[in-house]
């Protein structure tokens, strides 16, 4: 009975070490940038930020109050399903919302988000936009991608 047990025990180990260590994991960093200048906007005016660098989010000066937003697109060259998941780090942080900050591609699959930046506080703010990619090794394991993210 023993003996079942731990090959039990040990088989649950190994699939558990192969699910979790079967995945290709890769960051993509960009800078992103809001300048808010005192002048207050009317409430709820849209503005334009205009971005000439593709290596980076630059949302422009925006008046007080007003919002600005950009479509980023992100696109699957992997062979299988791959999770996406859109965060920010610096003192930009708490300026930038996502429509879906995590979501799951098909292969050949690109998927466009809205990026807003909110003028609330006058200032000068930036940071990163961190995209993180999650792919299976294996097509085994693509169901896992749907599994939450902790």
């Amino acid at each position: 009975m023993r003996e079942k047990i731990a090959v039990l025990v040990l088989a649950v180990l190994l699939v558990l070490a192969v699910a979790f260590t079967g995945f290709r994991q890769r960051e993509l960093v960009y800078g992103v940038s809001l300048n808010v200048f005192e002048q207050e906007a009317s409430t709820g005016k849209s503005v334009i930020g205009i971005s000439v660098d593709a290596n980076s989010l630059n949302f422009g000066t925006v008046p007080k109050g007003a919002i600005s937003g950009k479509y980023i697109a992100i696109n699957n060259t992997e062979p299988l399903r791959s999770k996406v998941c859109i965060s920010s780090a610096g003192n930009i942080t708490g300026y930038i919302s996502l429509e879906t900050p995590c979501f799951v591609l098909n292969n050949s699959e690109e998927k466009r988000i809205y990026v807003q930046a909110s003028g609330r506080d006058p200032g000068n703010f930036s940071g990163v936009l961190k995209v993180a990619v999650k792919t299976p090794r294996y097509w085994w394991l693509e169901w896992t991608l749907a599994l939450p993210v902790a």
